[in-house]
């Protein structure tokens, strides 16, 4: 191979360039023959005879970024009287509130069980008498016979008016709402935070919960992308580590402290809302670390990408590490 060499000749081969871990083997050949034999077997997968491994080398750390570049984190609407603006659809019924004076809106931590929460999982939080409505009256619904009664109610007794969210209000009864909302977080809840995407358009959350909104433009795969990032078992470990654990166990989350987490940097794939799904619904059933497991397995896989770094600008994709 080499005739103007008197030395040794070292002869390297290299597969899965960027791979997840990577082992040296030593190979002795008599002559160029046997080196040749050597090389084809190697391409085939297979190792000569008498090779030896020398050692195994450890993976590259993968590049990581904060959680807020690529969210913004907040809390939901801000009510003042939840007993007098959020309403169950039986309430609703009651005092024959039109749909439109109200929101579609997310109340509880507990209601956060699926990777995504579209009509179909709304409604049947509202058929099971979860408080899902905002009461939020504009426009020509103020004239509704039925708002007008709900809005005397609440000016006779039946709203704390004095509360300093609703009495700073110019409109006591108009809750100033999110911008665009992407998903949802819980704050406050006895399981470690999990990112659920909305489906739903118009869908909300009252101040119990958080809402998700990407920085830019991100594509579904990217949503989801991050959110199977955030239940790797790495992830997992740094979120715990900000908590703030209470007594009867619930782990206690401010914006700040999600937002100081930090996630690998990969590249979406456009199966991450199935992988999403699958390990949401393993958590769900209590068994946290199979659900870890699936995303770790998910990122491995993608590991031998490219990894692309993070840019200044901040968009989405490119700026999360979710690379298109």
């Amino acid at each position: 191979l080499f005739p103007e060499v008197r030395e040794g000749v070292v002869v390297i081969t290299a597969f899965d360039r960027g791979g997840r871990a990577a082992t040296s083997h030593r190979i002795e050949v008599p002559d160029l023959p046997a080196t040749i034999a050597a090389l084809r077997l190697i391409g085939r997968g297979e190792m000569p005879s008498g090779a030896s491994s020398v050692r195994t080398f450890a993976a590259p750390p993968l590049s990581t970024r904060r959680i807020d570049d690529l969210l913004e984190i907040r809390i939901g609407a801000v009510t003042g009287d939840a007993g007098f603006f959020l309403l169950t659809e039986s309430e609703r019924k009651t005092w024959g509130l039109p749909r439109s004076a109200l929101r579609p809106t997310l109340s509880r931590s507990r209601q956060l069980t699926t990777a995504s929460i579209g009509v179909r999982e709304w409604s049947e939080l509202r058929e099971q008498g979860d408080r899902v409505w905002l009461f939020r009256p504009i426009g020509r619904d103020l004239k509704h016979p039925a708002v007008r009664a709900y809005l005397k109610h609440g000016e006779e007794g039946g709203c704390n008016l004095s509360a300093y969210k609703v009495s700073r209000r110019d409109l006591w009864h108009r809750t100033p709402l999110p911008a665009r909302v992407d998903g949802f977080m819980s704050g406050m809840s006895k399981r470690l935070p999990f990112l659920v995407l909305s489906k739903m358009d118009g869908l909300i959350a009252s101040n119990t919960l958080y809402v998700i909104r990407f920085k830019g433009r991100a594509t579904a795969a990217e949503k989801a992308s991050l959110g199977v990032l955030l239940l790797t078992s790495s992830v997992r470990a740094e979120l715990a580590k900000h908590a703030r654990i209470y007594a009867d166990g619930l782990w206690k989350f401010e914006p700040t402290d999600l937002g100081a987490v930090r996630v690998p940097v990969v590249q979406a794939r456009a199966d991450a809302g199935q992988v999403l799904r699958h390990a949401t619904s393993l958590l769900m059933a209590g068994r946290d670390v199979d659900a870890s497991a699936v995303a770790d397995a998910w990122v491995a896989a993608l590991t031998g990408a490219t990894q692309l770094s993070a840019t200044p600008t901040g968009e989405v994709g490119r700026a999360h590490g979710l690379a298109g």
